[in-house]
């Protein structure tokens, strides 16, 4: 199906809506009795053949319900019939409502704040040019767990130290101290 095609059977369920339910049921009807028709060609009763036809073909309204759920749009005018009714049960009962809304609000402030904590601590830039540059070292002394360095090894790197542009040492979470060291960049 063209897509002018598409435009012009959705334009005309949304301007001609009863018209186009009108002919659905008119032609399901048809079908119906067509179908009857050959089965009574065949030799059975008219309630026999209106049954076999509905045996077949299931009731003409599970019928028309799949003819809607395969036209231009549906999706959209299941949405639209969704919000409507959820709408009138809003309205219904103003206590759930308000508790409904206020839930709503406080689920999305708490996603806003925890938006901007992972933004501000994950997701920000490190504040220094070149952030992937930046490196993290341990002393792990032959047999033992990684641990931090004493201050006596610390100022023993920073003065040894030829890769590096500046070193600094941190303790807990803090910087304590930030040392440049003027080496050359051999990196």
């Amino acid at each position: 199906m063209s897509v002018i095609s598409r435009a012009w059977h959705l334009l005309r369920r949304v301007f001609r809506g009863r018209q186009v339910e009108q002919d659905l049921d008119e032609e399901v009807q048809a079908f119906y009795e067509t179908m009857a028709e050959r089965g009574m060609a065949r030799g059975l009763t008219q309630a026999e053949a209106m049954r076999a036809v509905r045996v077949t073909w299931e009731g003409q309204e599970q019928v028309k319900q799949r003819v809607r759920e395969t036209r231009v749009g549906a999706p959209m005018e299941t949405l639209l019939q969704d919000v409507r009714y959820a709408w009138r049960m809003l309205k219904k009962s103003p206590g759930f409502t308000l508790f409904a809304v206020l839930t709503f609000a406080l689920g999305l402030g708490a996603n806003a704040a925890m938006f901007s904590l992972v933004d501000g601590i994950l997701l920000k830039s490190t504040g220094y040019p070149d952030p992937e540059r930046i490196v993290m070292l341990f002393e792990k002394p032959p047999g033992g767990l990684r641990n931090g360095i004493s201050g006596a090894n610390y100022l023993d790197w920073a003065r040894q130290a030829q890769s590096f542009e500046a070193m600094a040492a941190r303790t807990g979470s803090s910087i304590e101290a930030i040392k440049s060291v003027s080496a050359p960049n051999d990196v």
